[in-house]
């Protein structure tokens, strides 16, 4: 049926045909392209990360958290931003809701800016920066001070929507000198930064307006909503919102990043978003009904920018395997499946960093294999990758402090998290633990509350209130069996300069007694630190109550007792078949003394990549400098 209408003067009537096809399957591919990227990017690849993005955020339905939240700047959006937070427990759960709400987004920026038809494509981008927002963070989640953060930005996005929306309904200056000072009044307490650009995007409209009409009067919601960007923040410092430095009232509920060096980059999705909103209100117009004749360049250029946005998100989107592996790791050693931490360490090919070293060797414990098969896995140091310095203390502290006996060093680096970044679920469970451990219920039940008081840590609470209810119980418990012995020791606080590792390691390794695990985790830590002053005493005594003598104590003993040219190691009781190994070695010590470290290490590994001696000649065990000490410094 012919379209009877007289089109507009100069524009060019054209019946839909293969144009129009065309525009319709770039916007399906846009939208298919979209979904799938956004699933592939959250519980596709990082199923591992929204699960510790979770546990480190906390949502509680208590009284005192809604009003702690809302007591600072953008505090609503945050309290809402936690609330969705949680659901990433369940991570296929939480990257549900949060796709609907990124397509709730797209679909509001395509009705605010007319991006409809050959432009839709373009209504993707602001949802593909703040996908970015949340995949490109990696380490410095652990250092994030804004909860909810996958959230809050998608909330303030909509906030800047809404803003938007207002003024453009708007007639008169009167009705937009008023809609600028209650949004910007309303919006800054409920999301920080994120009304500002709102209330920029608004100015940008009324100062479009203000220059088409020439008129004075337009000029007020121009001086209004200028005076105002400074002056409302400025008065809530004054009035409300005591607990925020000056200097951070424009830029509440963003995170915490640097601006130098390579930490820069991760403002990117940040100014993404706030480039094409400023750019959208400043050249958006409203598309007349009509087909005109088109390019083929027009029609596709929105689809090129879209897929310039994919590239963008997957090309800085955080990539790190050992990152990987070690939330893994930690979320199977909290589940007490040793086993499949030990199936991760050896699937990792890439050189382990000292907290998947770690991993590994607790499991080992935990399973009795340590003494034989320690030495059996990568040894490693690989700096991890992030932007700013991150420490092992900092990622898994009051974990490895509370798998080893350690409840004080536990409940302090609880402590030390809490006040610098705020409650958190992961901090909540071992403070429980630290205080069951040193008989403390009553303070074990205040934190427990806590969990209560969420959505899907209650039943972790409730499995744990039996504990505070019946303290008596916890000496029976299979989850405290192989942590109680350590707990008899010296525990008190004499400052572990936030080494994690070596701390560990040498309150171990000067025991002197103690029963049979923990003995052979004071040989153990001998080892590592390749002291053999403090083993051989205790390996002399292993070796007179114990039938069997593990691998690694054996090669550890031939090793010693041969550097020191005392006992004839042909004498020793140990396996035959391991003295020859050990000439073996001597020869190729004779054969390849002049060879670099580097080419050393090659030669030796497929013969002895697997024993001590490997590890003696070639694991550095020099204290690491990077301590907490010297960060804070």
């Amino acid at each position: 049926m012919k379209n009877t209408q007289h089109p507009a003067k100069g524009v060019v009537k054209k019946t839909p045909g293969k144009g129009l096809n065309l525009v319709n399957s770039l916007n399906g591919t846009a939208l298919g392209l979209f979904i799938i990227a956004v699933l592939y990017y959250t519980v596709g690849i990082n199923s591992g990360f929204l699960f510790k993005l979770q546990e480190l955020d906390l949502f509680s339905t208590t009284p005192e958290f809604f009003s702690d939240t809302i007591s600072k700047i953008g505090g609503l959006s945050v309290y809402a931003g936690t609330f969705l937070t949680q659901f990433f427990y369940y991570p296929w759960l939480g990257s549900i809701i949060y796709l609907l709400l990124l397509l709730l987004v797209v679909y509001l920026v395509a009705k605010a800016f007319n991006l409809t038809g050959k432009k839709l494509p373009l209504a993707f981008i602001p949802s593909l920066a703040l996908v970015l927002c949340t995949t490109e963070l990696g380490y410095l989640i652990y250092i994030q001070k804004l909860h909810g953060i996958a959230f809050v930005c998608i909330l303030g996005v909509l906030i800047i929507l809404a803003g938007w929306f207002l003024i453009r309904r708007m007639k008169g200056f009167v009705q937009q000198t008023c809609c600028l000072l209650l949004y910007l009044l309303a919006a800054y307490p409920v999301c920080g930064a994120y009304a500002l650009l709102g209330g920029l995007l608004m100015l940008l409209h009324v100062l479009k307006q203000a220059i088409a009409e020439k008129e004075l009067k337009h000029w007020m919601p121009v001086i209004v909503a200028a005076a105002g960007l400074y002056l409302i923040p400025f008065l809530y410092y004054q009035a409300v919102y005591h607990q925020i430095y000056f200097n951070n009232l424009f830029c509440a509920n963003l995170p915490n990043f640097k601006v130098a060096g390579h930490e820069r980059l991760l403002w990117l999705p940040y100014v993404l978003i706030a480039v094409f909103f400023i750019l959208a209100a400043l050249t958006g117009k409203k598309e007349h009904n009509v087909m005109v004749r088109t390019s083929f360049f027009s029609q596709v250029w929105p689809a090129v920018v879209f897929l310039a946005g994919l590239f963008v998100l997957g090309h800085f989107t955080y990539h790190d395997k050992n990152f990987n592996t070690e939330l893994s790791m930690l979320s199977a050693s909290e589940q007490g499946n040793w086993n499949n931490v030990l199936k991760l360490a050896r699937a990792d090919q890439d050189e382990p960093t000292r907290l998947i070293v770690m991993s590994t060797k607790l499991a080992l414990v935990k399973l009795g294999i340590a003494a034989d098969n320690e030495f059996k896995y990568k040894n490693g140091n690989k700096p991890y990758h992030s932007p700013r310095e991150i420490l092992p203390i900092e990622i898994a502290g009051p974990f490895f402090y509370y798998q080893y006996g350690k409840e004080n060093y536990c409940y302090k680096w609880c402590m030390e998290q809490m006040v610098e970044y705020g409650m958190n679920a992961y901090v909540m469970k071992y403070f429980v633990l630290s205080c069951l451990l040193n008989g403390e219920t009553k303070l074990a039940q205040k934190y427990n509350d806590v969990l209560a008081s969420t959505l899907f840590y209650k039943s972790w609470a409730k499995a744990h209130q039996r504990y505070i209810d019946h303290p008596e119980a916890i000496a029976k418990a299979p989850e405290f069996a192989g942590i109680l012995p350590l707990t008899n020791y010296t525990n008190i606080l004499e400052g572990d300069q936030g080494i994690l590792e070596n701390f560990i390691r040498d309150s171990f390794a000067n025991l002197t007694s103690g029963p049979p695990s923990v003995l052979e985790l004071s040989m153990l830590s001998n080892l590592e630190l390749k002291n053999a002053a403090g083993f051989m005493p205790k390996f002399a005594y292993y070796t007179s109550t114990n039938k069997r003598i593990p691998v690694h104590f054996q090669e550890a003993a031939i090793l010693f007792l041969y550097l020191e040219h005392k006992v004839d190691i042909n004498q020793l009781p140990v396996d035959k078949n391991m003295l020859a190994k050990f000439q073996l070695l001597l020869s190729y010590l004779q054969q390849y003394h002049n060879y670099s470290e580097d080419a050393a290490k090659v030669v030796y590994a497929n013969e002895f990549g697997d024993t001590y001696w490997y590890y003696y000649l070639f694991a550095n065990t020099k204290k690491p400098k990077d301590t907490a000490e010297t960060k804070a410094n």
